[in-house]
């Protein structure tokens, strides 16, 4: 909350404020990329913002950045450095509007930022359970956003086939 705390009770408060999702923030999240990534990528922050806002500011305290790749191998988050590696193309997917892909993306995003929650908190970020905590924040976020939005199914579904390996991203 760029505030200094003068006493321990000052730390405990915010610390309690923090955990309890009680603090707003405008912090902005780094975007490293070419321009229309860097566009996309900021317009899915601004439709978290405007329609899900418990959403971003979950996602903006979780990501510090974010840094467009050109290969899927090469997406991840590092979630000790909070940067989430996005295979990202320049042009818009065909078969969304653009609102659909800013309001999936937005939800990446927060699904992305949980894996570095868990992280921080010593809760296993990554593999089975990791991606099933993660994979129910964005469908939440994404519920959120639009809950008439039929690609939430995408998410149900993953989380219904969860335990088959023959669907794992990971």
């Amino acid at each position: 909350m760029n505030q200094q705390c003068a006493t321990e009770e000052d730390w405990r408060y915010g610390w309690a404020a923090y955990k309890h999702y009680q603090c707003r923030t405008d912090v902005p999240v780094a975007i490293e990329g070419g321009p229309i990534f860097r566009e996309q990528i900021l317009e899915s922050f601004q439709m978290l913002k405007r329609l899900a806002p418990y959403w971003y500011d979950y996602t903006v305290r979780g990501l510090d950045k974010v840094v467009q790749t050109f290969s899927y191998a090469d997406t991840y988050v590092d979630t000790i450095n909070r940067v989430f590696y996005l295979d990202y193309g320049e042009h818009w997917p065909v078969e969304l509007t653009r609102y659909e892909h800013l309001v999936f993306t937005a939800s990446i995003l927060a699904h992305e930022a949980c894996h570095v929650h868990r992280e921080e908190a010593g809760l296993e970020a990554g593999g089975l359970v990791g991606e099933k905590a993660c994979t129910e924040r964005q469908l939440e976020a994404h519920v959120a956003m639009d809950p008439n939005d039929p690609r939430t199914n995408e998410h149900r579904e993953t989380l219904a086939n969860i335990h088959d390996p023959s669907t794992w991203w990971w």
